[in-house]
C-alpha cells in the first residue's frame, strides 16, 4: 500500500481527537440519519468541500477525513458520490470503518 505524508496535525490520532472535540462533521443540520438512495449519495463527490460515500449499507461525509487519509486524498477521491464498499474492503478490510467515522455518520443507504 502506498503511503503519503501528511501535513502536520493530520495523524490517526489527531483524526480521534477531531472526532472527540464535539464539532459537527457530518454537515447536517439535525442529528437524525437519512435515507440515501443513490441519486442523492451521487450529488455529494464534490471534492473538496462536499464528499460522502457509502459503506456497508451506512453512508458518511468524508469531507473532514480527507486530509487525514494515509493513502492520501485521490484514493480515498475514487469512492465520492458512490458506495465504495467493495473498494475498500479490498484495500483494507481489518479497518473499523465504524468506530473510524463514526461522527461522519449521515445515513443508510438505501
Amino acid at each position: 500500500r502506498k503511503k503519503v505524508v501528511l501535513e502536520p496535525g493530520h495523524s490517526p490520532l489527531d483524526w480521534a481527537r477531531l472526532q472527540r472535540s464535539g464539532i459537527d462533521l457530518r454537515g447536517l443540520p439535525h442529528s437524525n440519519l437519512i435515507k440515501v438512495p443513490p441519486s442523492l449519495l451521487a450529488k455529494h463527490a464534490k471534492a473538496p468541500e462536499d464528499i460522502w460515500t457509502a459503506l456497508n449499507g451506512r453512508v458518511y461525509n468524508i469531507t473532514a477525513y480527507l486530509p487525514f487519509h494515509p493513502g492520501g486524498e485521490k484514493d480515498l477521491l475514487r469512492g465520492a458520490g458512490k458506495d465504495s464498499t467493495k473498494l475498500f474492503n479490498a484495500t483494507h478490510p481489518w479497518v473499523n470503518v465504524e468506530g473510524m467515522l463514526a461522527e461522519c455518520l449521515i445515513g443508510i443507504f438505501v
